[in-house]
Order: C-alpha cells, then sequence, then structure tokens
C-alpha cells in the first residue's frame, strides 16, 4: 500500500484507526504507530529492548538503506567512529523457501566472507542510494560478527562492513 509523503512522493503505507493510509515510517528504530496498544505479553520485551545503551549496542545507526521484514541494511559508526554497513538479521524472520530464516542466511554470508578473507582480489558490493555511491569492500574484511544478546532467543545478529 502506498499514500503520498513529503513532497507528494508515494512511500510505503499503513492503515491508521479510522482506515486512512499513512505513511509507514521505516526507520532503523522500531517505533509502533501513536493509535496502537502495546499488549502486555509484549511490554516487558520490549522495555528489555529499549534498555540497552551504547555498551550493549556498539553502533550508532546514521541512515536505514534498506528495511524488511528480516532485517535491514544500515549506514552506521562503530564504536571506534569508523563509517560501516551493517546489515541486521531477526530471528524467526525473513524465511526464505528452504525455511531459513533471516539469522541462518546471514550466519552463511558471514562463514563465506570470513572464507574469502585475506584474498587479494576483493569482491565489492556498490549501492546508489540518495545520489550518491556506497561502497563496501568485501574480502579481506570478511565482515565483523556481533551478536545482540538482549533478546531470549539470542537475539538479532548484525554483520558489519567497513566502508571503501
Amino acid at each position: 500500500m502506498w499514500c503520498p509523503g513529503e513532497n507528494d512522493e508515494a512511500v510505503p503505507a499503513i492503515e491508521d484507526v479510522g482506515g486512512e493510509l499513512v505513511p509507514d515510517h521505516r526507520g532503523p528504530v522500531f517505533a509502533v504507530p501513536p493509535w496502537v496498544e502495546i499488549p502486555a505479553i509484549l511490554r516487558p520485551h520490549l522495555a528489555a529492548r529499549r534498555s540497552g545503551g551504547p555498551v550493549d549496542f556498539p553502533y550508532r545507526v546514521d541512515e536505514a538503506l534498506q528495511v524488511s521484514n528480516g532485517g535491514g541494511i544500515y549506514l552506521a559508526r562503530n564504536a571506534a567512529g569508523e563509517k560501516v554497513v551493517l546489515r541486521e538479521a531477526r530471528p524467526h524472520a525473513g524465511l526464505d523457501c528452504h525455511r531459513a530464516d533471516a539469522v541462518a542466511r546471514l550466519r552463511r554470508e558471514h562463514a563465506v566472507l570470513t572464507r574469502l578473507a585475506g584474498l587479494d582480489d576483493h569482491a565489492g558490493l556498490q549501492r546508489q542510494r540518495g545520489g550518491r555511491r556506497v561502497g563496501v569492500r568485501l574480502g579481506r574484511s570478511g565482515g565483523r560478527d556481533h551478536r545482540d544478546q538482549r533478546g531470549a532467543d539470542g537475539g538479532r545478529q548484525y554483520l558489519e562492513y567497513p566502508l571503501r
């Protein structure tokens, strides 16, 4: 579903309580629409997620490049202040035709990149975003792995790629 956003461009939409289509803001941080009441059973889990700080999550997310039910791809800075592309994978979400969730796929990707680490010839990923090209160097780095330990099921998994 789509509706007009800022400057009347078409943006993803959701229905509000009155059935009107409103922009579906898909940012790097989970946000509940103002008209939705969180069920009591989920409140402690949401409170636990919100309790983490910079020590628990060593990234500052600057921009969401892509967000889906299985996770997202973000421009971020790691604890050292370096610009990175951060891949997020959510457990039990984004199932593929083999019923592998996003976390399983990201773990496979990390295993392959780890095997490629140290190669002289780098694989690369480039993406156009807002008129600029974002380049990621794979191969030597292999990507750094980070697991969010706050979730009872092992939480989300993140893979960091240094920017060129």
